[in-house]
């Protein structure tokens, strides 16, 4: 057999392959998943509706995927509780796959329906979460502004990607529902100072969120050993001056609240030594 009819063949059994795999998702997502376990990339992605197959969010997901805002609307009218639902595959949400590909339509009408961006559930990730970790700003602006949110645990899931984005809006928007204070370690401020975003700090600082110096944590993916924000606030240098500035202003602040003090900590290295 020439090698030309072999590589027909072949072709011919792959087409004949995804045909019957598209007509059968359960197949499909078996075997995405043995492909992935194996280390290659994904026949398919968690944006794809066909993950929704055999669920009971099936036909919203490819309504959302087509942007049918009155389908949308007559499936979630019908049954709310089909936002909760979670695919089979990546265990994200209808809403969470509309704002992963930009279906700024479906977006705005589950919000009009009252789907919720904080929505978590037992999924991966929520829409806001998602939202703030692409520096999204369109839909960033619309869930804060026009969205219902009352999910604490997906709010407090967001907040850390907030600072690290030096998102103001939603940091301004967590701390005035107290999602802050169900911070118990410190976390929160600590990773403002370790980005050196003082605007977050010093609204984080302002809003009365934990300072804890006693604790030491590990810099995201950093090898260095752990640090205390005491130590972060000393070697932290900027040659923004407006960074500077906001940096001595939330040092300030800490000073007056008695949780800083530099010159004290310098004397008593110097006995040590």
């Amino acid at each position: 057999m020439k090698m030309a009819e072999v590589k027909t063949r072949v072709i011919l059994m792959l087409v004949i392959a995804i045909f019957v795999l598209c007509h059968n998702p359960v197949c499909l997502l078996e075997l995405n998943k043995k492909v992935t376990d194996m280390g290659f990339l994904p026949l398919i992605k968690m944006t794809y509706p066909i993950v929704f197959s055999g669920t009971k969010a099936d036909r919203l997901a490819y309504a959302i995927d087509a942007e049918d805002t009155a389908t949308i609307s007559k499936i979630v009218r019908k049954e709310k509780d089909v936002l909760e639902v979670l695919d089979n595959y990546f265990q994200n949400t209808v809403f969470v796959q509309a704002t992963m590909n930009d279906k700024y339509s479906s977006v705005c009408k589950l919000i009009e329906l009252g789907a919720d961006p904080s929505f978590l559930g037992n999924g991966r990730y929520s829409p806001l979460w998602i939202a703030i970790n692409d520096n999204n700003k369109k839909y960033c602006k619309l869930f804060f502004l026009k969205a219902k949110m009352e999910y604490k645990d997906g709010m407090l899931d967001a907040f850390p990607d907030a600072i690290a984005m030096e998102n103001m809006l939603a940091v301004n928007y967590f701390c005035e529902r107290n999602i802050h204070k169900l911070d118990t370690t410190g976390y929160l401020l600590f990773r403002a100072v370790k980005y050196g975003h003082y605007g977050c700090a010093i609204r984080l600082l302002e809003a009365e969120s934990l300072y804890d110096d006693s604790i030491e944590f590990k810099g995201d993916y950093s090898r260095n050993p752990p640090k205390t924000l005491t130590e972060y606030l000393q070697e932290d240098t900027f040659s923004n001056n407006d960074k500077q500035l906001k940096k001595h202003q939330f040092i300030s602040m800490l000073e007056e609240r008695g949780l800083y003090k530099k010159e004290e900590k310098k004397e008593e290295e110097e006995k040590e030594e």
